[in-house]
C-alpha cells in the first residue's frame, strides 16, 4: 500500500483533526511555557497570556461591548491604531471599548506606545490551542474581533463562532506565494473561513484568491490597504534635518539617489547604476541602503573589487562627517531609510529588479516623488495600481533603463515636477483605506444591533 505524502495528507486535514492535534500541542506546552518562564522572567506574562491565561482583567461595565482587534506584530500595530481611533472617532462606537492583542513582544510595546491612552485592555493573543482560545476568550468577553490581514486561525474562529462572537478580516491579504500554501489545507479552509461574517480586503486579487479558498462570496469586500495610511503620520514624525546633518546632505552638497531596500543579487545592478547615474551626474551623492545589513560585508566586498570608493554610514558622525568627496555612502544599519527618501530627489526600490516581490514603493512616492522600481513588485500590486493610476510609476526592467530613468529625474526639471504632482495625487487617492475598512465594521450586525454573545 503507497504511503500517503505529506501533502495528501494536509489535503485531508479536516477541523476535527486540527483540533485534535493542536490539543496535544497544547499539552505540550503547558509544561514548555512554565519551564521558558522560570528561566527566562519576561517570558512569564507572555507565556502566561499566550495559553489563555489573563490576572486582573477588568469586568464589563454595564452595557460596554468590547471589539477585540489583533496586530501580530510591530508592522501591524501601525495599522491597528488608525483603525481604533477611526472607529472611536465614529458616533456609532458609543457604548464600545478597545482591546488589542499582539503576538510579540515588541508589537506589545508599540501597542502601549501608541494605543495606551485609548485601549481598555491590551493583551497578547493566544496560541490557536483548543484550551488557549478558549480561556482567553472568557477572559476578555469580546462582541467582536477583527483580526488584520491573514490571521486565519481555526480554533480562534471556530471558538468564537461557538460563542456567538462575529469575526472579521481587516486589511485582509493573501498574497500570490502564501494562496498555494492555503490551497493545500483544501479541506480545512472552507471551514475556516465559514466562521467569518466579513472579509475586508485589501486588493481585488486578495479578494478573488480568498474566493478560491472557499470564503462565500458575499462576505468578500475590497476596501484598499489601511497599511498605506501610516506613511503620512511618518512623513510628519521623519527627522529629516537630522538625518541630513549626519549624511552631510545639506543643501547644495549636490543631487540626492537612494537605492533602498535593495535584496541579494541586486549588487551589482546597484553598483552599475551608482556608476552610469553619476558618470551624466557628476555631483551625484549616492546613498545605498541594503535590505539586510548583515551583508554589507560581501557588499563592501564588491565595491573594493570593482574600485569604488565609498563610505560606511556607522563610520559617519558629526566628528568625522562626510566629505565632499565621499559620493557613495552604504548604510549599514537599519531605521534611516524612510527619512533618506524624503532627502532624496529620486528613489530606487529594490528587490525588484531580483523575484523578490518588492518592497513598499509608497514609502517613496509619500514624499510626492514618483519611484523607480524592477519589474517584480507583486507582494505590493495594490501600491503599484495606485502609481499607476496617477501615472505616477517608474518600472525599469534592467539597469540601463534604471539609469536613464534616474539621470532624466535628476536633470529634467519639468519632468522631474509632474512625476511629483503624480505621485502626490497617488498619495491622495491612498487616505480613504481606513475610513472604509471601518465602514466595513459598522455596516454589519455585529456592531450595529445588540450584544451577539450568546
Amino acid at each position: 500500500m503507497a504511503v500517503m505524502g505529506a501533502s495528501g495528507i494536509m489535503r485531508r486535514l479536516t477541523y476535527p483533526r486540527y483540533r485534535m492535534l493542536t490539543r496535544m500541542v497544547g499539552l505540550c506546552l503547558s509544561i514548555v511555557f512554565p519551564l521558558v518562564g522560570l528561566v527566562r522572567s519576561r517570558f512569564r506574562k507572555r507565556g502566561r497570556e499566550m495559553r489563555g491565561y489573563h490576572r486582573g482583567l477588568p469586568p464589563k461595565k454595564g452595557d460596554t461591548r468590547r471589539l477585540w482587534l489583533h496586530a501580530v506584530s510591530v508592522g501591524e500595530v501601525e495599522v491597528v491604531t488608525n483603525l481604533a481611533h477611526a472607529f472611536l472617532s465614529r458616533p456609532e462606537s458609543k457604548g464600545w471599548e478597545l482591546w488589542v492583542s499582539t503576538t510579540t513582544s515588541t508589537g506589545q510595546a508599540r501597542l502601549r506606545n501608541r494605543l495606551g491612552n485609548v485601549a481598555a485592555g491590551m493583551v497578547y493573543f493566544p496560541i490557536d490551542t483548543p484550551g488557549a482560545t478558549s480561556r482567553a476568550l472568557d477572559a476578555i468577553e469580546p462582541d467582536a474581533v477583527g483580526l488584520l490581514e491573514t490571521e486565519l486561525w481555526p480554533n480562534f474562529v471556530h471558538s468564537c463562532r461557538a460563542l456567538g462572537i462575529p469575526v472579521c478580516l481587516l486589511n485582509g491579504r493573501i498574497s500570490k506565494r502564501s494562496v498555494g500554501r492555503y490551497a493545500k489545507l483544501s479541506s480545512l479552509m472552507p471551514e475556516v473561513l465559514g466562521c467569518f461574517e466579513v472579509f475586508s480586503m485589501i486588493h481585488e486579487d486578495d479578494a478573488s484568491r480568498i474566493r478560491g479558498l472557499g470564503a462565500p462570496a458575499d462576505r468578500v469586500v475590497v476596501a484598499g490597504n489601511a497599511k498605506h495610511d501610516t506613511l503620512t503620520q511618518r512623513r510628519k514624525n521623519a527627522d529629516l534635518e537630522g538625518v541630513r546633518a549626519v549624511y552631510g546632505l545639506q543643501p547644495g552638497c549636490g543631487p540626492v539617489f537612494v537605492a533602498g531596500s535593495t535584496r541579494r543579487g541586486e549588487e551589482s545592478f546597484v553598483i552599475d547604476a551608482y556608476l552610469g547615474i553619476r558618470k551624466a551626474v557628476p555631483d551625484l551623492v549616492f546613498v545605498w541602503a541594503p535590505r539586510h545589513p548583515q551583508y554589507t560585508a560581501k557588499v563592501e566586498a564588491m565595491l573594493k573589487l570593482r574600485g569604488v570608493g565609498y563610505r560606511l554610514r556607522s563610520g559617519l558622525s558629526d566628528a568625522r562627517p562626510r566629505q565632499s568627496d565621499e559620493r557613495l555612502i552604504v548604510v549599514d544599519g537599519i531605521g534611516e531609510l524612510f527619512a533618506l527618501y524624503g532627502i532624496a530627489d529620486a528613489a530606487f526600490s529594490g528587490g525588484s529588479l531580483v523575484p523578490k516581490g518588492g518592497h513598499n514603493i509608497l514609502e517613496i512616492a509619500v514624499w510626492e516623488k514618483p519611484p523607480i522600481y524592477g519589474p517584480s513588485y507583486e507582494d505590493f500590486q495594490d501600491a503599484h495600481d495606485i502609481l499607476e493610476l496617477h501615472h505616477a510609476c517608474r518600472i525599469v526592467k534592467d539597469v540601463d533603463a534604471w539609469i536613464q530613468e534616474a539621470v532624466r529625474q535628476l536633470t529634467d526639471g519639468g519632468y522631474a515636477d509632474k512625476g511629483r504632482e503624480c505621485a502626490k495625487a497617488a498619495m491622495e487617492a491612498v487616505h480613504a483605506a481606513t475610513d472604509r475598512h471601518v465602514d466595513v465594521l459598522l455596516r454589519h450586525r455585529f456592531l450595529s444591533g445588540g450584544n451577539p454573545r450568546v
